[in-house]
C-alpha cells in the first residue's frame, strides 16, 4: 500500500459520492459554472457558493445571495452590490479567468457568536481500513462567509461548537455525531471503491439549522493542523515516516 493518491477534481469527487444512495441524501445541489446553471441555481436556492472544480485553502471561493431588487456577491470580505443576473455573469467571468467553476446550494449553517462554522471529518486508512480519527471545527474570520482556517478561520473543537449551538440537548448531539461518524466512514469506502490509492481524507461538512449534516467538500490531501496524536501518528504511518519499532504497537479503536 505505497500508493498514495490526490483526486483534485471538486466535481469527480462529488459524482461519485451522489452514484451512492445513502451518501447521496447529504450532498447539496452542485453543478459546473455557467450562465443557464447560474440562472437555475439562483432560482431554486436563495444563496449558492461559486468555486474552483480545483482549488484548496478556500481560495477563489465566493457566495450569491437573492434578495429583492438583485443580489449581492461575496468574496474575501467585500461584497458588492449587483442589480442583475448580467451583471453577475460579468463578474464572474473575470473572476474565473477561464477555469472550471462549479455552483452548490448555500447551506444556511449554524453560527457561534454570529459567525458561521463548518465541521471536518477527518478519516484515515493507515493499513487495511478507514478510521475515523477526529471531527474539529473552523469558525469563519469576522465578516466572512467562507470558513476555513487559511483564510482567517479559528480552530474549534466539536465539543464546544456543540454546546454552543445544541446546549442541553444531548439527544441532537448523540444523532449528528452518528451521522457524522457514518458519513466519514461510508463516504471513504465509497471514494476508495473508485480511487484506490486514498489513504487520508478531510470531509467538510455544513450544519444546517435543522441539525442536517451536508458534504460541503472532500478533500484527499488534508493539512494536518491538529495536534491530535493519533492523526498525527496515522499521518506518518501513511507517508512512510513513522519508525518501524512504533508501528510494531498497537493501535486505538
Amino acid at each position: 500500500m505505497k500508493r498514495y493518491q490526490i483526486v483534485r477534481s471538486k466535481l469527480k469527487k462529488t459524482r461519485t459520492l451522489q452514484k451512492d444512495k445513502q451518501i447521496s441524501e447529504f450532498i447539496p445541489a452542485t453543478i459546473t459554472y455557467g450562465y443557464n446553471n447560474l440562472q437555475e441555481m439562483l432560482s431554486r436556492f436563495p444563496l449558492i457558493f461559486i468555486k474552483p472544480d480545483q482549488g484548496s485553502k478556500g481560495f477563489k471561493v465566493a457566495a450569491v445571495k437573492k434578495h429583492f431588487g438583485g443580489f449581492s456577491v461575496h468574496f474575501n470580505s467585500q461584497e458588492l452590490k449587483m442589480k442583475t443576473l448580467d451583471e453577475v455573469s460579468e463578474f464572474f467571468k473575470e473572476y474565473s479567468q477561464g477555469k472550471k467553476f462549479l455552483i452548490q446550494q448555500g447551506i444556511d449553517v449554524l453560527k457561534v457568536d454570529d459567525r458561521p462554522f463548518n465541521l471536518r471529518i477527518w478519516v484515515q486508512k493507515p493499513h487495511q481500513t478507514w478510521k475515523v480519527t477526529g471531527i474539529t471545527a473552523v469558525l469563519a474570520a469576522p465578516n466572512k462567509l467562507i470558513t476555513n482556517y487559511q483564510q482567517g478561520g479559528t480552530l474549534l473543537s466539536f465539543e464546544r461548537v456543540m454546546s454552543k449551538t445544541a446546549g442541553n440537548d444531548m439527544n441532537k448531539v448523540k444523532e449528528l455525531t452518528n451521522q457524522l461518524l457514518y458519513i466519514g466512514k461510508h463516504a471513504s469506502e465509497v471514494l476508495n471503491q473508485r480511487y484506490k490509492g486514498l489513504r487520508e481524507l478531510g470531509i467538510d461538512i455544513g450544519i444546517d439549522q435543522s441539525f442536517w449534516p451536508w458534504i460541503l467538500e472532500v478533500n484527499t490531501k488534508p493539512m494536518i493542523i491538529i495536534g491530535n496524536p493519533q492523526i498525527r501518528r496515522y499521518h506518518s504511518i501513511i507517508k512512510g515516516k513513522y519508525r518501524k519499532k512504533k508501528l510494531k504497537q498497537p493501535e486505538n479503536n
